[in-house]
């Protein structure tokens, strides 16, 4: 027979309330209370237990007072006795680790006490782990979501500049599909001289693995014609530091920059005399060309 059930609660974002995240009920295939959610304030087991940050054995739980506002769900559950423990994260309380004793003589001893606390320390750390994962995740997300709403291309490149991924928006920017990309530098893409200048810049950047900010560059386009790219990027670096590549944005910023060409000659063809009513018109018709 199982003498014993276990259940881990993990705070909420508000702190105001435990919600049970795992259980481990009797028999194994038994119904489950996960999701179960549990006031703090008022519960007063739990309040000590975030007071003091200390282990809480209580016992005969149908009559203690400190169980009063979640025996209801140790009834349910069969629980005799139950010892509680805070999940410790750094100098955080994330949650607690509930053991259900199901034989009313059952205790704990201290060294099982301390034994379990230790263990309960290790799951918080994997609780702390796991939410550092799904945050760098979340980010992730975010930022994929965000980059490409607003830019041209996103791609990354690895610790030798050869794209490691590449979104399919470069089909629209340079006439290639993502896989035609993959494993490519990008400097593959760019005139002779523009690739020797942006080779420069890109060794001094993994150099000192710094961010790329607005830097121009000319790519050519699969069928032939130059487009200039406004690149930001920032570096991938792995738990040591080392650098792993870059994550970055493309904008295709070739008609603003054409326009401002424009522009800056109709200036200076204004600035010698020539009527500006023509040149308004001719300059009308070449932004709408």
């Amino acid at each position: 027979n199982q003498l014993l059930l276990v259940g881990a609660n993990q705070r909420d974002a508000d702190k105001k309330k435990l919600i049970l995240v795992a259980d481990a009920p009797t028999p194994a295939d038994g119904p489950t209370a996960i999701g179960t959610s549990l006031p703090i304030e008022g519960n007063s087991a739990t309040e000590q237990i975030l007071a003091t940050r200390q282990p809480l054995w209580l016992e005969d739980v149908a009559n203690n007072p400190q169980t009063a506002s979640i025996r209801e769900l140790l009834m349910q559950r069969g629980t005799q006795n139950l010892a509680l423990f805070p999940i410790l994260s750094g100098e955080k309380i994330v949650g607690t680790v509930g053991i259900d004793i199901l034989e009313a003589e059952r205790r704990l001893s201290p060294g099982e006490m301390s034994l379990l606390e230790a263990i309960f320390l290790q799951t918080a750390t994997s609780i702390q782990n796991a939410q550092l994962y799904q945050e760098i995740q979340n980010s992730e997300t975010r930022f994929r979501d965000v980059a490409l709403a607003t830019a041209d291309w996103v791609w990354e490149i690895d610790a030798r500049g050869n794209y490691i991924y590449c979104s399919d928006k470069v089909v629209e920017v340079l006439g290639y599909t993502p896989d035609e990309v993959l494993g490519k530098n990008p400097r593959d893409f760019m005139p002779a001289e523009e690739s020797q200048r942006v080779s420069d810049i890109m060794r001094d950047l993994y150099r000192h693995k710094g961010r790329m900010i607005d830097l121009e560059n000319r790519n050519l386009t699969k069928d032939g014609r130059e487009v200039i790219l406004l690149t930001n990027a920032v570096p991938m670096l792995d738990a040591s530091g080392g650098l792993l590549g870059y994550r970055g944005v493309n904008k295709d910023v070739t008609s603003q920059r054409t326009d401002e060409k424009i522009d800056t000659v109709i200036a200076n063809i204004t600035e010698i005399g020539v009527n500006e009513v023509v040149l308004a018109k001719a300059q009308e018709e070449i932004h709408h060309a």
